[in-house]
Formats: structure tokens, C-alpha cells, sequence
């Protein structure tokens, strides 16, 4: 239940102080104690690289990254002759077996949940499970061993989606959503519907529909500004064909570059910049693509991204390359890349052959993406539905509800209990992307995720409250003391 500020607060807490002891008694001080804070992206797409002995290849990594048992590793000790000792995703359903809080309940593997016994709640592990749990039945179904990078780093790789300190901003300024009834519901309806700001809530039976409108230009986000306009912007981000510093001598923020901060790691923007000084945006003219519909970024057309298809109403991708690097999709429009040819060189399977293009137009055209997924909310995209419906005897009362309208800017609201007279369906709808957050991250899939993977990504714009509701999102504290 942290919200990725609380989660910040959390890292900053802990402080490490790099020194040596050569008494086992006394310590010496090398560098001074230096706060941690959130993982970024790109270092834990490092830190989950899985080991690259020959047997190693890209069919066992993705077989371990889905956890569904079709690779199985030998027991090293009792409890069976093989064990599923891959990722705990969403393919794999655990089964936790016990209520949160339940007197008289050894801990287990599993962190506990709030379900009925035996239903499939997809639970996380406690971080680290090893192979045998004497508390468990067929416990050696219970652990996420093989999971384990390179690095020695468990469960970095699904188990639960972990927010990472980058930050993008949005402009919101070409959207607007609006009431209108089911003949005006699209772009040019304007002044047949009235405004609702963020959202509203309206009698269902009129007749009435909530619905976005959006300029032909929206969808952009930065790590720098809000929008991604780049050149509009006046932002210098060369001086005398060098790049331009994110900080002074003084350690000054320069905000003839930077113009949104960062509060939360601002030297992460210094790791996404790309060859030609500019850094990681989206949107038309920029590097990644428009963040105007849900799922531009997504690597594959499946699972929930056939579902969220929601105003684009077909196969959402907009990548034509991929940066294993941030680990996301860009379209490298225009003269964009120019600087950085390299971005153009990688691409997937999937989208490849959906896009109808040979191998011989990458350099590495089957970019092992493993069982990676890549969803983001659409900052054009609404969201609800009904909300309540009268009964007669449930004792509610809202207020405000709009009960008719009169375009452009008119309406009347009324109150509604639900001791009226069953049948009367109150809706309400609001835009996915909150408009007062900043897009955020969480990062490398959960087993609540569909498409745990290393390069997994859930791009959203969530205020504190829903933030802090999502059951299967955590946090990584580290630190980089030579930074």
C-alpha cells in the first residue's frame, strides 16, 4: 500500500557510508553517508540479465521467465525428483492457501492474502524462497529459485512490479472530456455536449455518453518538460555542439535544459538522453511513441492489450525499433535519430513479422524480448461505467448527479438514494491518465502481470490514493556511491 512517493521517502531513509575496517573495530571513512533511493529502470534491467552460461539460452530464459513448469530443474534435496523453480507470474497462478492474519498459521512462502482458502489469489513470494518449505504440500512448487540474475538478484523478474525513480511529463492541453448524447459523442461535437472537467457522474438511462476530445497533437511526454515540444520549448540542449551539463560546478540544476524536475532522482534523465542530447520523450517528433491511446508501447497483441483497445480499436503498437537500454519501443521519426543511428538497428519478433519486414532491414531483428510485456494508459483514454443502481431498500444518497443537459455549457443535477425506485443506473466516467500526476513506471512484471518479463513495463498515470491500491507493486532502495 505505498504510493511511489511514500516509497521514495522510504529509500531515503537509509543512508550507506563507504569506509573500511582493518580491526574489525575501528572505521574509516572513504566517502561520507549518501541516501538511497529508488531503482531506476535502465540499472534493473541490468542487475536481471539471467546468467549467460551456453545452456542459458533465450527459450529457457523466456520458459523461466513465464514460470509455467515447462522448464523444471532437478532437486537438489528432498521434497521430489524436479521442482518449477521459475518466475512467479501471472501464467503461473499460485495458490496461497491461508487468510492474511489466520491464528495459528506458520509463515509460508507466499505472502499471505487477503482471499478465501484455496482460491487462486496469484500471490507474491516472499522475496528469496528457496526450494524447500516444510510447511507446504508440494512446496517445491513454491519457490522461485531459477528467477535469480546474473547478479544474484531474486525475483527481480515478476513476483511484484517495483516503481522506478524515472518520471515523465505530460501536456494535457489538447484534451478536454465532455457529455454529450449518443449522436454526439466525437470530435466536432464540442458544441453539442457540455464539459466535465476530470469526469461526472450521470443518470445511465438518458440516453447520454461521456467521451474524450483530443487534438491531433496530444500525447506527448518528456523527462524533461511537459510534452515533449523540444524545439518550441527554447530548451538548449547543445552548447557549441556539446552536450548541454544537467547540473553546474555547484551541483545547480540548469534549467535552460531541464524544465520539469525530477524530485525524485533527477540525475535518472542523464541515463535516457540520447546521442544527439536530446532525451527520452514521446509523442509525434520525438523519439518513443504517442501516449495518446493505451498500449502504443506494448511488445505484443495480447492478453490485455486486445482487451484495453479501447479508441484505437485494433492492434495499438507504434514502435518501429527497440533500446534495450530504457527497454522500450521508439519510432525514431523524421530526422530524430539521425545522430544515433543505432537506434534504428534493433527490432522483435512480433512486431516485425506483424509489420511485414524481412530480417536483412535490422541488424538484430529478433531482439530477445523473452515474455515481456509493455502496457501504458492512454492519456486520451476515459474510463467507468455504472457505479450504482437503485434497489429500493439500500440505504446510499448521491448527490450532483446530471440528470439532463443543455449544450454548450448547461445541465441539471439531482439526488438519488437507493431506497428509489429500483432500475435507475447512475454512471460515472473519468480519464485513466489522472491529470494531475506525472507518468510513472513499474517495472518487470508481477504475478498479478500478464507478461512477466525483463523488460516489462507498466506505464502509468495514477494519483496517491490508486497508487497506493495496487497489491502487487513494490520498491528496490539501492545506491550508487560514485555517482
Amino acid at each position: 500500500g505505498l504510493s511511489i512517493s511514500q516509497a521514495d521517502k522510504v529509500c531515503k531513509s537509509f543512508e550507506v557510508e563507504k569506509g573500511f575496517s582493518s580491526d574489525g573495530s575501528t572505521w574509516s571513512t572513504i566517502q561520507a553517508a549518501k541516501k538511497k533511493r529508488l531503482m531506476r529502470r535502465t540499472e534493473g534491467i541490468v542487475a536481471s540479465v539471467f546468467p549467460t552460461e551456453q545452456s542459458w539460452d533465450s527459450t529457457k530464459v523466456t520458459n523461466i521467465e513465464k514460470g509455467d513448469g515447462t522448464y523444471m530443474e532437478a532437486a537438489a534435496s528432498g521434497g521430489g525428483t524436479d521442482f518449477n523453480g521459475g518466475c512467479n507470474s501471472y501464467i503461473r497462478g499460485v495458490n496461497t492457501g491461508h487468510a492474511e492474519g489466520k491464528p495459528g498459521i506458520e509463515s509460508t512462502t507466499t505472502i499471505w492474502n487477503r482471499g478465501s482458502f484455496g482460491s487462486v489469489q496469484r500471490q507474491p513470494f516472499i522475496t528469496g524462497s528457496s526450494f524447500w518449505d516444510p510447511q507446504r504440500t508440494g512446496s517445491r512448487d513454491y519457490n522461485s529459485e531459477l528467477c535469480t540474475s546474473a547478479y544474484g538478484v531474486q525475483d527481480l523478474v515478476g513476483n511484484m512490479m517495483e516503481f522506478s525513480s524515472e518520471r515523465f511529463f505530460c501536456d494535457f492541453s489538447g484534451e478536454n472530456l465532455y457529455l454529450g448524447n449518443g449522436t454526439y459523442k466525437q470530435r466536432g461535437d464540442e458544441g453539442s455536449s457540455i464539459p466535465i472537467g476530470n469526469g461526472a457522474s450521470y443518470i445511465g438511462g438518458n440516453g447520454y455518453d461521456a467521451w474524450p476530445s483530443s487534438t491531433s497533437d496530444t500525447g506527448r511526454c518528456s523527462s524533461i518538460e511537459k510534452g515533449g515540444q523540444r524545439a518550441s520549448a527554447g530548451i538548449q540542449h547543445l552548447v557549441s555542439s556539446d552536450f548541454n551539463n544537467i547540473f553546474d560546478v555547484f551541483g545547480v540544476l540548469n534549467t535552460d535544459l531541464i524544465k520539469e524536475s525530477n524530485t525524485l532522482d533527477q540525475k535518472s534523465v542523464g541515463f535516457i538522453r540520447n546521442g544527439d542530447g536530446w532525451f527520452l520523450d514521446f509523442g509525434q517528433a520525438n523519439l518513443g511513441p504517442s501516449v495518446s491511446y493505451n498500449d502504443t508501447w506494448a511488445l505484443t497483441y495480447t492478453g490485455p492489450v486486445v482487451s484495453r483497445s479501447e479508441l484505437n480499436g485494433g492492434d495499438p503498437r507504434f514502435g518501429n525499433y527497440f533500446s534495450p537500454v530504457a527497454g522500450v519501443p521508439l519510432v525514431c521519426p523524421n530526422s530524430v535519430c539521425d545522430q544515433s543511428g543505432d537506434n534504428k538497428t534493433i527490432h522483435w519478433e512480433s512486431k516485425r513479422t506483424a509489420d511485414g519486414l524481412p530480417e536483412t532491414a535490422f541488424v538484430i531483428p529478433n531482439f530477445p524480448i523473452g515474455n515481456s510485456q509493455i502496457l501504458n494508459d492512454g492519456m486520451s483514454e476515459i474510463t467507468g461505467g455504472v457505479r450504482r443502481t437503485t434497489n429500493g431498500t439500500s440505504l446510499w444518497t448521491e448527490t450532483g448527479i446530471i440528470d439532463s443537459i443543455s449544450p454548450p455549457s448547461g445541465s441539471t443535477t439531482i439526488t438519488v438514494n437507493g431506497t428509489d425506485p429500483p432500475g435507475t443506473d447512475i454512471k460515472r466516467y473519468w480519464w485513466r491518465f489522472n491529470r494531475a500526476m506525472d507518468q510513472f513506471w513499474m517495472n518487470f512484471g508481477s504475478s498479478k502481470f500478464q507478461g512477466t518479463g525483463r523488460y516489462s513495463l507498466y506505464a502509468r498515470g495514477l494519483g496517491e490514493i490508486d497508487q497506493k491500491r495496487q497489491l502487487d507493486t513494490t520498491a528496490r532502495c539501492v545506491v550508487k556511491l560514485d555517482e
